[in-house]
């Protein structure tokens, strides 16, 4: 269990009853509480060189979790990375003014409006100031930086003592390093804002991009055929993993033969909780 699950965890009731959050919050707080608990399942690995046993638990697939919303980032760019067309792009930034916000808070489904509302003004003006022309590989790394990554990394956390939580952060105004000591509800009301609702996307193309788009079929063609297969490789779960993280999950750590898959178990399974008890977990 790392330290931002802890957090949670400790203070899951006074969440549930003194924040009132909404619906989206509490499903990803509880995915992200539970990621990498064995009692909610997983698989067993066994190599078949030395016969070494390996269990990898369910992972929680939640952007709000460290891990598994670092794993999403790094899945989100390379798809951008196909779509975007090879040519120089106008960076613009929309930015909500501080006394709108409230609004936005209270009432999400304006988000949407939001994107409609860009649309339109793109679409409908030409903007004669000095452009701020970017290349895919700067316009991916910039959007990923807000939509794919988590809200935040864990080493960022430096100390919770059951109270208080101290973190730290880098200030964009004079990129100075900032701690920061508040009360652990306070902290955890400040990342679950972040949270959007099911469903939401985050992230929209429109134009030439827009998925039902004339030039759809025409833009896939321009995706180098080594990049194609890339792609589809990292759809497989160890293949992500080793592009999230940088090793192999199924590398035998006594031989490094690549694993086999033996047995799933899921959630409350007998099988599985005799396992646990084997194994000392719980």
């Amino acid at each position: 269990m790392n330290i931002l699950q802890s957090i949670f965890t400790d203070y899951y009731e006074p969440i549930i009853y003194k924040l009132h959050p909404r619906p989206a919050v509490i499903e990803n707080v509880n995915k992200m509480i539970h990621c990498g608990d064995p009692s909610h399942g997983g698989a067993m690995y066994g190599c078949p060189h030395c016969g070494n046993l390996k269990f990898v638990p369910f992972r929680c697939k939640s952007r709000f979790c460290p891990s598994c919303g670092n794993k999403y980032n790094q899945l989100r760019s390379f798809h951008m990375s196909c779509k975007l067309v090879s040519c120089v792009h106008h960076h613009c930034v929309f930015t909500i003014p501080e006394e709108l916000r409230i609004y936005f808070l209270e009432d999400r489904t304006l988000l949407d409006c939001l994107f409609h509302s860009v649309r339109n003004v793109v679409h409908a003006f030409y903007v004669r100031a000095k452009p701020n022309l970017c290349t895919p590989d700067i316009t991916i790394k910039y959007i990923s930086r807000y939509l794919g990554r988590p809200v935040i990394a864990t080493s960022r956390i430096d100390d919770y003592d059951g109270e208080n939580v101290t973190f730290h952060y880098t200030r964009h105004e004079d990129n100075k390093t900032v701690t920061e000591t508040i009360p652990a509800l306070d902290f955890i009301q400040k990342l679950i804002v972040h949270i959007p609702e099911k469903h939401f996307k985050m992230l929209r193309y429109y134009g030439v991009y827009a998925k039902h788009h004339k030039q759809e079929k025409k833009l896939r063609k321009c995706i180098s055929a080594k990049k194609q297969r890339f792609l589809r490789s990292i759809q497989d779960w160890q293949h992500s993993i080793l592009l999230s993280f940088g090793y192999d999950p199924l590398c035998c750590s006594e031989c490094g033969t690549s694993m086999l898959v033996l047995e799933v178990y899921h959630k409350k399974t007998a099988l599985f909780e005799q396992y646990r008890k084997v194994m000392k977990y719980g």
